[in-house]
Protein backbone atom coordinates (compact mmCIF):
# COMPACT_ATOMS: atom_id res chain seq x y z
CA UNK A 1 0.00 0.00 0.00
CA UNK A 2 1.69 3.19 -1.12
CA UNK A 3 1.77 6.36 0.95
CA UNK A 4 -0.27 8.06 -1.79
CA UNK A 5 -3.25 5.84 -1.13
CA UNK A 6 -6.60 7.61 -1.26
CA UNK A 7 -7.43 6.89 2.37
CA UNK A 8 -4.35 8.65 3.67
CA UNK A 9 -4.74 11.64 1.39
CA UNK A 10 -8.47 12.06 1.92
CA UNK A 11 -8.55 11.62 5.66
CA UNK A 12 -5.53 13.77 6.39
CA UNK A 13 -6.82 16.45 4.04
CA UNK A 14 -10.27 16.58 5.60
CA UNK A 15 -8.77 16.78 9.08
CA UNK A 16 -7.01 20.07 8.26
CA UNK A 17 -8.81 23.20 9.33
CA UNK A 18 -11.44 21.40 11.38
CA UNK A 19 -12.32 23.17 14.58
CA UNK A 20 -11.35 20.81 17.33
CA UNK A 21 -10.00 18.25 14.86
CA UNK A 22 -6.28 17.76 14.67
CA UNK A 23 -3.96 17.37 11.71
CA UNK A 24 -0.99 15.11 12.26
CA UNK A 25 2.31 16.85 11.67
CA UNK A 26 4.09 13.49 11.75
CA UNK A 27 3.07 9.89 12.34
CA UNK A 28 3.88 7.98 15.51
CA UNK A 29 7.53 8.46 16.27
CA UNK A 30 7.68 4.82 17.27
CA UNK A 31 9.58 5.52 20.47
CA UNK A 32 6.52 4.69 22.57
CA UNK A 33 6.89 7.90 24.53
CA UNK A 34 5.61 10.84 22.55
CA UNK A 35 3.98 11.64 19.24
CA UNK A 36 3.76 15.24 18.05
CA UNK A 37 0.51 16.66 16.72
CA UNK A 38 -0.36 20.03 15.25
CA UNK A 39 -3.60 21.46 16.57
CA UNK A 40 -6.01 23.43 14.44
CA UNK A 41 -4.81 26.57 16.20
CA UNK A 42 -1.23 25.94 15.03
CA UNK A 43 0.04 25.13 18.50
CA UNK A 44 2.05 21.95 18.98
CA UNK A 45 1.33 19.64 21.87
CA UNK A 46 2.28 16.11 22.80
CA UNK A 47 0.19 13.05 23.42
CA UNK A 48 1.48 10.22 25.54
CA UNK A 49 0.01 6.89 24.43
CA UNK A 50 -0.88 4.17 26.88
CA UNK A 51 1.49 1.28 26.44
CA UNK A 52 0.53 -2.31 27.07
CA UNK A 53 2.80 -4.00 29.63
CA UNK A 54 4.99 -6.82 28.40
CA UNK A 55 6.52 -9.50 30.58
CA UNK A 56 9.74 -11.20 29.55
CA UNK A 57 9.07 -14.54 31.14
CA UNK A 58 9.53 -17.53 28.91
CA UNK A 59 6.55 -19.35 27.57
CA UNK A 60 5.37 -21.22 24.69
CA UNK A 61 -0.76 -17.88 22.94
CA UNK A 62 -5.74 -20.57 21.30
CA UNK A 63 -8.69 -19.88 19.57
CA UNK A 64 -11.21 -17.17 20.16
CA UNK A 65 -14.97 -17.36 19.87
CA UNK A 66 -15.40 -15.21 16.78
CA UNK A 67 -17.67 -17.48 14.76
CA UNK A 68 -20.93 -15.85 15.88
CA UNK A 69 -20.17 -12.60 14.07
CA UNK A 70 -18.32 -13.58 10.91
CA UNK A 71 -19.02 -16.08 8.19
CA UNK A 72 -15.36 -16.90 7.67
CA UNK A 73 -13.58 -19.72 9.43
CA UNK A 74 -10.96 -17.44 10.89
CA UNK A 75 -10.46 -18.22 14.56
CA UNK A 76 -9.30 -14.71 15.38
CA UNK A 77 -12.00 -12.29 14.42
CA UNK A 78 -9.63 -10.82 11.85
CA UNK A 79 -12.20 -12.02 9.35
CA UNK A 80 -9.92 -13.84 6.91
CA UNK A 81 -10.28 -17.43 5.80
CA UNK A 82 -7.06 -19.27 6.29
CA UNK A 83 -7.25 -22.67 4.61
CA UNK A 84 -7.08 -21.78 0.91
CA UNK A 85 -10.79 -22.44 0.25
CA UNK A 86 -10.89 -18.91 -1.10
CA UNK A 87 -7.69 -18.29 -3.12
CA UNK A 88 -5.20 -15.95 -1.47
CA UNK A 89 -3.25 -13.72 -3.83
CA UNK A 90 0.37 -12.70 -3.19
CA UNK A 91 1.81 -10.60 -6.02
CA UNK A 92 0.90 -12.64 -9.15
CA UNK A 93 0.54 -15.96 -7.35
CA UNK A 94 -2.72 -17.51 -6.17
CA UNK A 95 -2.62 -20.01 -3.31
CA UNK A 96 -5.68 -22.24 -3.16
CA UNK A 97 -7.10 -25.60 -2.16
CA UNK A 98 -7.91 -27.75 -5.17
CA UNK A 99 -10.94 -29.98 -5.52
CA UNK A 100 -8.77 -32.87 -4.33
CA UNK A 101 -8.03 -31.09 -1.04
CA UNK A 102 -4.36 -30.45 -1.83
CA UNK A 103 -2.78 -26.98 -1.76
CA UNK A 104 -1.72 -25.46 -5.06
CA UNK A 105 -0.09 -22.27 -6.29
CA UNK A 106 -0.85 -20.75 -9.67
CA UNK A 107 0.94 -17.99 -11.58
CA UNK A 108 -1.92 -15.74 -12.65
CA UNK A 109 -5.56 -16.72 -12.91
CA UNK A 110 -4.99 -18.88 -16.00
CA UNK A 111 -1.46 -20.12 -15.28
CA UNK A 112 -0.31 -23.64 -14.58
CA UNK A 113 -1.03 -25.00 -11.11
CA UNK A 114 1.79 -26.42 -8.99
CA UNK A 115 1.03 -28.71 -6.06
CA UNK A 116 2.64 -27.54 -2.84
CA UNK A 117 1.10 -29.73 -0.14
CA UNK A 118 -0.91 -32.92 -0.06
CA UNK A 119 -4.49 -32.99 1.22
CA UNK A 120 -4.63 -33.06 5.01
CA UNK A 121 -1.06 -31.78 5.39
CA UNK A 122 -2.04 -28.20 6.23
CA UNK A 123 -4.54 -26.22 8.26
CA UNK A 124 -3.76 -22.49 8.08
CA UNK A 125 -1.72 -20.97 5.25
CA UNK A 126 0.09 -17.63 5.25
CA UNK A 127 2.07 -16.69 2.12
CA UNK A 128 4.67 -13.93 2.23
CA UNK A 129 3.71 -10.69 0.50
CA UNK A 130 5.86 -11.47 -2.54
CA UNK A 131 4.62 -15.06 -2.72
CA UNK A 132 8.10 -16.54 -2.41
CA UNK A 133 7.54 -18.20 0.98
CA UNK A 134 4.64 -20.04 2.50
CA UNK A 135 4.11 -20.52 6.23
CA UNK A 136 1.53 -23.13 7.17
CA UNK A 137 0.43 -25.03 10.25
CA UNK A 138 -0.38 -28.69 10.62
CA UNK A 139 -1.38 -31.04 13.42
CA UNK A 140 -3.13 -30.12 16.65
CA UNK A 141 -6.35 -28.12 16.44
CA UNK A 142 -7.30 -24.49 16.02
CA UNK A 143 -10.19 -24.74 18.48
CA UNK A 144 -8.36 -25.98 21.58
CA UNK A 145 -5.62 -24.46 23.66
CA UNK A 146 -3.05 -26.49 21.78
CA UNK A 147 -0.55 -25.00 19.35
CA UNK A 148 0.30 -26.47 15.98
CA UNK A 149 3.53 -27.20 14.15
CA UNK A 150 4.43 -24.43 11.73
CA UNK A 151 6.51 -24.99 8.61
CA UNK A 152 8.01 -22.46 6.20
CA UNK A 153 8.76 -23.57 2.65
CA UNK A 154 10.28 -21.94 -0.39
CA UNK A 155 7.42 -21.87 -2.90
CA UNK A 156 9.62 -22.31 -5.96
CA UNK A 157 11.72 -25.21 -4.68
CA UNK A 158 9.28 -26.66 -2.17
CA UNK A 159 12.08 -27.03 0.38
CA UNK A 160 11.43 -26.38 4.06
CA UNK A 161 13.47 -23.64 5.66
CA UNK A 162 11.99 -23.26 9.15
CA UNK A 163 9.98 -25.28 11.65
CA UNK A 164 8.29 -23.93 14.82
CA UNK A 165 6.27 -25.59 17.57
CA UNK A 166 3.17 -24.62 19.59
CA UNK A 167 2.13 -21.98 17.05
CA UNK A 168 -1.03 -20.30 15.78
CA UNK A 169 -0.77 -17.98 12.77
CA UNK A 170 -2.97 -15.71 10.65
CA UNK A 171 -2.98 -15.30 6.83
CA UNK A 172 -1.66 -11.71 6.70
CA UNK A 173 1.08 -11.90 9.31
CA UNK A 174 4.26 -11.25 7.29
CA UNK A 175 6.18 -7.99 7.52
CA UNK A 176 6.45 -6.00 4.30
CA UNK A 177 10.10 -6.90 3.78
CA UNK A 178 9.15 -10.61 3.56
CA UNK A 179 11.83 -11.50 6.12
CA UNK A 180 9.56 -12.76 8.88
CA UNK A 181 6.12 -12.92 10.45
CA UNK A 182 4.22 -12.51 13.71
CA UNK A 183 2.63 -15.50 15.39
CA UNK A 184 1.04 -16.60 18.63
CA UNK A 185 2.86 -19.15 20.74
CA UNK A 186 0.71 -21.40 22.92
CA UNK A 187 2.02 -22.55 26.28
CA UNK A 188 0.20 -25.85 26.73
CA UNK A 189 1.86 -26.30 30.12
CA UNK A 190 0.31 -23.04 31.33
CA UNK A 191 -3.36 -23.60 30.44
CA UNK A 192 -2.80 -22.49 26.85
CA UNK A 193 -1.52 -19.01 27.68
CA UNK A 194 -0.89 -16.88 24.59
CA UNK A 195 2.20 -14.83 23.81
CA UNK A 196 2.92 -12.89 20.61
CA UNK A 197 6.31 -13.38 18.93
CA UNK A 198 8.08 -12.36 15.73
CA UNK A 199 10.02 -14.95 13.75
CA UNK A 200 12.71 -14.05 11.25
CA UNK A 201 13.31 -16.55 8.46
CA UNK A 202 16.42 -18.64 9.04
CA UNK A 203 16.54 -18.16 12.80
CA UNK A 204 15.75 -20.73 15.45
CA UNK A 205 12.53 -20.35 17.43
CA UNK A 206 14.49 -19.71 20.61
CA UNK A 207 15.76 -16.49 19.02
CA UNK A 208 12.27 -15.17 18.21
CA UNK A 209 11.40 -11.76 19.65
CA UNK A 210 8.70 -11.47 22.29
CA UNK A 211 6.16 -8.78 21.34
CA UNK A 212 3.33 -9.13 23.85
CA UNK A 213 2.62 -11.23 26.92
CA UNK A 214 0.23 -10.44 29.75
CA UNK A 215 0.91 -12.50 32.85
CA UNK A 216 -2.07 -10.84 34.51
CA UNK A 217 -4.42 -12.05 31.73
CA UNK A 218 -3.88 -15.80 31.22
CA UNK A 219 -7.18 -16.21 29.34
CA UNK A 220 -6.55 -13.60 26.68
CA UNK A 221 -6.14 -14.88 23.13
CA UNK A 222 -4.14 -13.03 20.46
CA UNK A 223 -4.17 -12.89 16.67
CA UNK A 224 -1.84 -10.64 14.69
CA UNK A 225 -2.25 -9.11 11.26
CA UNK A 226 0.22 -6.79 9.52
CA UNK A 227 -1.39 -3.93 7.60
CA UNK A 228 -1.07 -4.13 3.83
CA UNK A 229 1.26 -1.12 3.78
CA UNK A 230 3.51 -2.82 6.35
CA UNK A 231 3.30 0.11 8.76
CA UNK A 232 1.49 -1.57 11.67
CA UNK A 233 1.03 -4.91 13.35
CA UNK A 234 -2.56 -5.05 14.61
CA UNK A 235 -3.28 -7.38 17.53
CA UNK A 236 -6.84 -8.60 18.04
CA UNK A 237 -7.47 -9.73 21.61
CA UNK A 238 -10.31 -12.00 22.60
CA UNK A 239 -11.41 -13.98 25.63
CA UNK A 240 -12.67 -17.55 25.69
CA UNK A 241 -15.80 -16.46 27.59
CA UNK A 242 -16.49 -13.18 25.79
CA UNK A 243 -17.45 -12.51 22.17
CA UNK A 244 -16.08 -8.96 22.35
CA UNK A 245 -12.57 -7.94 21.33
CA UNK A 246 -9.85 -5.45 22.11
CA UNK A 247 -7.41 -3.94 19.61
CA UNK A 248 -3.76 -3.13 20.19
CA UNK A 249 -1.15 -2.18 17.62
CA UNK A 250 2.58 -1.82 17.09
CA UNK A 251 3.88 1.03 14.95
CA UNK A 252 6.52 -0.71 12.83
CA UNK A 253 7.72 2.69 11.59
CA UNK A 254 9.68 1.58 8.48
CA UNK A 255 8.08 -1.30 6.52
CA UNK A 256 11.45 -2.12 4.95
CA UNK A 257 13.14 -2.27 8.35
CA UNK A 258 10.26 -2.78 10.79
CA UNK A 259 10.72 -1.91 14.47
CA UNK A 260 9.63 -5.17 16.00
CA UNK A 261 10.63 -3.94 19.47
CA UNK A 262 8.39 -0.85 19.31
CA UNK A 263 5.89 -0.67 22.18
CA UNK A 264 2.41 -2.13 21.97
CA UNK A 265 -0.21 0.64 22.03
CA UNK A 266 -3.78 0.15 23.28
CA UNK A 267 -6.29 1.36 20.72
CA UNK A 268 -9.38 -0.20 22.30
CA UNK A 269 -8.77 -1.62 25.77
CA UNK A 270 -12.25 -2.76 26.80
CA UNK A 271 -14.30 -5.84 26.00
CA UNK A 272 -17.28 -3.61 25.24
CA UNK A 273 -17.93 -4.53 21.60
CA UNK A 274 -16.57 -6.45 18.63
CA UNK A 275 -13.81 -4.73 16.65
CA UNK A 276 -12.34 -6.11 13.43
CA UNK A 277 -9.52 -4.28 11.67
CA UNK A 278 -10.13 -3.73 7.95
CA UNK A 279 -7.45 -1.43 6.56
CA UNK A 280 -5.55 1.73 7.31
CA UNK A 281 -4.66 5.03 5.68
CA UNK A 282 -1.62 6.30 7.54
CA UNK A 283 -2.57 6.46 11.24
CA UNK A 284 -6.29 6.11 10.52
CA UNK A 285 -7.77 2.63 11.00
CA UNK A 286 -10.94 1.38 9.34
CA UNK A 287 -12.77 -1.11 11.55
CA UNK A 288 -15.96 -3.14 11.51
CA UNK A 289 -17.72 -2.99 14.86
CA UNK A 290 -21.04 -3.65 16.55
CA UNK A 291 -20.49 -0.79 19.00
CA UNK A 292 -23.89 0.97 19.15
CA UNK A 293 -24.70 -0.96 15.96
CA UNK A 294 -25.79 -4.59 16.56
CA UNK A 295 -25.94 -5.27 12.81
CA UNK A 296 -22.47 -3.82 12.30
CA UNK A 297 -20.98 -0.61 10.94
CA UNK A 298 -17.63 0.64 9.64
CA UNK A 299 -15.87 3.34 11.65
CA UNK A 300 -12.61 5.18 11.15
CA UNK A 301 -10.31 5.65 14.15
CA UNK A 302 -7.50 8.15 14.58
CA UNK A 303 -4.78 6.09 16.28
CA UNK A 304 -2.95 9.23 17.38
CA UNK A 305 -5.85 10.63 19.38
CA UNK A 306 -6.98 7.26 20.79
CA UNK A 307 -10.42 8.59 21.68
CA UNK A 308 -13.21 6.23 20.65
CA UNK A 309 -15.86 8.94 21.07
CA UNK A 310 -14.39 10.73 18.06
CA UNK A 311 -14.52 7.67 15.79
CA UNK A 312 -16.93 8.39 12.96
CA UNK A 313 -19.05 5.96 11.01
CA UNK A 314 -18.36 5.83 7.28
CA UNK A 315 -20.68 2.90 6.54
CA UNK A 316 -23.56 3.23 9.03
CA UNK A 317 -25.62 0.37 10.38
CA UNK A 318 -28.50 -0.74 8.18
CA UNK A 319 -31.22 -3.39 8.16
CA UNK A 320 -28.65 -5.82 6.72
CA UNK A 321 -26.12 -7.62 8.90
CA UNK A 322 -22.60 -6.55 7.97
CA UNK A 323 -20.68 -9.81 7.50
CA UNK A 324 -17.21 -8.62 6.51
CA UNK A 325 -15.41 -5.77 4.75
CA UNK A 326 -12.40 -5.71 2.41
CA UNK A 327 -10.42 -3.09 0.47
CA UNK A 328 -8.88 -3.22 -3.00
CA UNK A 329 -7.54 -1.04 -5.80
CA UNK A 330 -6.20 1.63 -3.41
CA UNK A 331 -9.58 3.33 -3.21
CA UNK A 332 -12.39 0.82 -2.94
CA UNK A 333 -14.15 -0.59 0.12
CA UNK A 334 -16.27 -3.70 -0.38
CA UNK A 335 -18.87 -4.42 2.31
CA UNK A 336 -20.62 -7.79 2.30
CA UNK A 337 -23.99 -7.86 4.07
CA UNK A 338 -26.68 -10.47 4.63
CA UNK A 339 -30.43 -10.16 4.89
CA UNK A 340 -33.03 -12.96 4.80
CA UNK A 341 -30.41 -15.50 3.80
CA UNK A 342 -29.14 -13.48 0.84
CA UNK A 343 -25.83 -11.66 0.60
CA UNK A 344 -24.91 -8.54 -1.28
CA UNK A 345 -21.41 -7.09 -1.81
CA UNK A 346 -21.51 -3.31 -2.15
CA UNK A 347 -18.55 -1.42 -3.60
CA UNK A 348 -17.84 2.01 -2.13
CA UNK A 349 -15.29 4.68 -3.01
CA UNK A 350 -14.35 8.05 -1.51
CA UNK A 351 -15.09 11.38 -3.17
CA UNK A 352 -13.16 12.54 -6.20
CA UNK A 353 -10.19 14.87 -5.78
CA UNK A 354 -12.41 17.84 -6.63
CA UNK A 355 -14.96 16.85 -4.00
CA UNK A 356 -12.19 16.53 -1.42
CA UNK A 357 -10.86 19.99 -2.28
CA UNK A 358 -14.33 21.54 -2.06
CA UNK A 359 -14.97 19.86 1.30
CA UNK A 360 -11.63 21.17 2.57
CA UNK A 361 -12.61 24.72 1.58
CA UNK A 362 -16.04 24.39 3.21
CA UNK A 363 -14.50 23.10 6.44
CA UNK A 364 -11.83 25.80 6.51
CA UNK A 365 -14.39 28.57 5.86
CA UNK A 366 -16.73 27.15 8.51
CA UNK A 367 -13.91 26.94 11.06
CA UNK A 368 -12.91 30.57 10.39
CA UNK A 369 -16.49 31.78 10.78
CA UNK A 370 -16.93 29.85 14.02
CA UNK A 371 -13.64 31.15 15.42
CA UNK A 372 -14.56 34.72 14.44
CA UNK A 373 -17.83 34.44 16.36
CA UNK A 374 -16.03 33.02 19.40
CA UNK A 375 -13.50 35.88 19.27
CA UNK A 376 -16.29 38.48 19.21
CA UNK A 377 -17.92 36.74 22.15
CA UNK A 378 -14.64 36.98 24.13
CA UNK A 379 -14.31 40.68 23.23
CA UNK A 380 -17.73 41.28 24.79
CA UNK A 381 -16.62 39.65 28.01
CA UNK A 382 -17.86 36.14 27.25
CA UNK A 383 -15.77 33.01 27.55
CA UNK A 384 -15.80 32.31 23.83
CA UNK A 385 -16.25 28.60 24.32
CA UNK A 386 -15.82 26.39 21.24
CA UNK A 387 -19.44 25.31 21.41
CA UNK A 388 -20.72 28.86 20.71
CA UNK A 389 -21.19 28.30 17.84
CA UNK A 390 -19.83 25.05 16.44
CA UNK A 391 -18.45 24.82 12.93
CA UNK A 392 -21.22 23.51 10.68
CA UNK A 393 -19.23 20.45 9.51
CA UNK A 394 -18.81 18.94 12.98
CA UNK A 395 -21.91 16.80 12.63
CA UNK A 396 -20.84 15.49 9.22
CA UNK A 397 -18.69 12.37 8.76
CA UNK A 398 -14.99 13.06 8.21
CA UNK A 399 -15.11 10.86 5.11
CA UNK A 400 -18.05 10.31 2.81
CA UNK A 401 -18.15 7.08 0.83
CA UNK A 402 -20.12 6.85 -2.38
CA UNK A 403 -21.92 3.60 -3.25
CA UNK A 404 -20.83 2.64 -6.75
CA UNK A 405 -22.26 -0.80 -7.50
CA UNK A 406 -22.77 -4.36 -6.32
CA UNK A 407 -20.68 -7.41 -7.17
CA UNK A 408 -22.38 -10.07 -9.31
CA UNK A 409 -23.66 -13.13 -7.43
CA UNK A 410 -25.32 -16.05 -9.20
CA UNK A 411 -28.91 -16.84 -8.30
CA UNK A 412 -29.13 -19.02 -5.21
CA UNK A 413 -25.56 -18.26 -4.18
CA UNK A 414 -24.30 -16.73 -0.93
CA UNK A 415 -20.92 -15.03 -0.58
CA UNK A 416 -19.07 -16.80 2.23
CA UNK A 417 -15.65 -15.18 2.04
CA UNK A 418 -13.45 -12.68 0.22
CA UNK A 419 -9.70 -12.09 0.09
CA UNK A 420 -7.91 -8.99 -1.14
CA UNK A 421 -4.86 -6.78 -0.73
CA UNK A 422 -5.45 -3.05 -0.47
CA UNK A 423 -3.19 -2.00 -3.34
CA UNK A 424 -4.21 -4.83 -5.71
CA UNK A 425 -7.01 -4.21 -8.20
CA UNK A 426 -8.18 -7.81 -7.94
CA UNK A 427 -10.17 -9.41 -5.14
CA UNK A 428 -11.33 -13.02 -4.85
CA UNK A 429 -14.64 -14.13 -3.41
CA UNK A 430 -16.28 -17.51 -2.88
CA UNK A 431 -19.97 -18.27 -3.33
CA UNK A 432 -21.76 -21.25 -1.77
CA UNK A 433 -24.89 -22.67 -3.38
CA UNK A 434 -27.89 -24.51 -1.96
CA UNK A 435 -26.43 -27.90 -2.91
CA UNK A 436 -23.29 -27.17 -0.87
CA UNK A 437 -20.99 -26.60 -3.83
CA UNK A 438 -18.77 -23.53 -3.98
CA UNK A 439 -17.32 -21.42 -6.76
CA UNK A 440 -14.63 -18.73 -6.54
CA UNK A 441 -14.42 -15.61 -8.67
CA UNK A 442 -11.79 -12.96 -9.35
CA UNK A 443 -13.16 -9.43 -9.67
CA UNK A 444 -11.17 -6.43 -10.90
CA UNK A 445 -12.48 -3.31 -9.14
CA UNK A 446 -11.05 -0.99 -11.81
CA UNK A 447 -12.23 -2.78 -14.97
CA UNK A 448 -15.34 -4.23 -13.24
CA UNK A 449 -14.69 -7.57 -14.94
CA UNK A 450 -15.36 -10.83 -13.10
CA UNK A 451 -13.79 -14.18 -13.99
CA UNK A 452 -14.38 -17.70 -12.68
CA UNK A 453 -11.41 -19.16 -10.77
CA UNK A 454 -11.22 -22.84 -11.66
CA UNK A 455 -9.88 -24.88 -8.74
CA UNK A 456 -10.24 -28.25 -10.45
CA UNK A 457 -7.10 -30.36 -10.62
CA UNK A 458 -5.78 -30.34 -14.20
CA UNK A 459 -7.91 -27.36 -15.20
CA UNK A 460 -4.77 -25.38 -16.01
Amino acid sequence: MSKSRFVTATLLALAVGAGGAEAISQPWSGDGVRATQLRGDGQSHHFVPEIAPVDNSTGTGSSSRMDRWTTSNSRSGIGLRSDGETPIKAEDRYFFKGDDGALYVREGIAGKSQKLLEAGAFDVISPSNNGEYLAYTSGGTEKADVGQVLHVINVKSGKQSDRLGNVLIEPRSWTKNNKGFFYTRVDSADKGRHRVYYHQIGQTQSDDKLVLSRMDQPDWRYAVRVTDDGAYAVITISHSLDAHTRLYFVDLDNPGKPRIDAPVVKLMDQFSARYEFIDNGGPYFFMRTDQQAPAGQVVVANTVVLNSTSWQSVIPESADTLEFVRTAGNEYIIAVSKNSGKTVARVYAPPSAREVQNEMRRRADSARRAEGTRARTRDRGGRGEPGVPQADFESRPILKLNLLRELPVEEGGVIIDMTSVAHDDELVYTVRFIDGTTRSYVHNVKTRKTAFFDKRVGAN
